[in-house]
């Protein structure tokens, strides 16, 4: 009978522990929560809100007084999200911090992706986020 014998050198052995690290199931990895911290934004009207995000680096956002929050990138401001078809959300007409939210708003809403804002940028101390450019 033919046996075959095999020695695990250190090389061999760090080869095998690469490779199975590199086959683990990327599905398995969690994701990062948030960071808890409250973000101070400004309104194009100069208004200031502390945000709280919730989620994790895969799906994320901000509440405002416990209604999610949701930038309008035509208005450039911070309004409550509402749903639409599918769903999803969507921006609604009033302004976080500025105008009540509609009673047919629901506190909490979440989406399985939320859109992020884009063309903002934090001022120099990190903590304030403004309209870019």
């Amino acid at each position: 009978m033919l046996s075959l014998s095999i020695e695990f050198t250190r090389p061999l052995r760090l080869l095998c522990l690469v490779a199975v690290l590199l086959l683990l199931p990327l599905s398995a990895a969690s994701a990062m929560p948030v960071l808890p911290d409250p973000v101070t934004v400004m309104q194009p009207d100069g208004t200031f809100l502390t945000l709280q995000p919730f989620g994790d680096e895969w799906n994320s956002g901000y509440e405002y007084q416990n209604y999610t929050v949701i930038l309008n990138a035509t208005t450039g401001y911070w309004v409550y999200a509402e749903t639409s078809s599918g769903n999803k959300l969507s921006p609604s007409e009033q302004r976080a911090g500025i105008d009540k939210p509609a009673a047919a708003l629901s506190p909490h809403l979440r989406d399985r992706l939320l859109p992020q804002p884009e063309g903002l940028s934090p001022n120099i101390g990190g903590d304030v986020w403004q309209r870019a450019g």
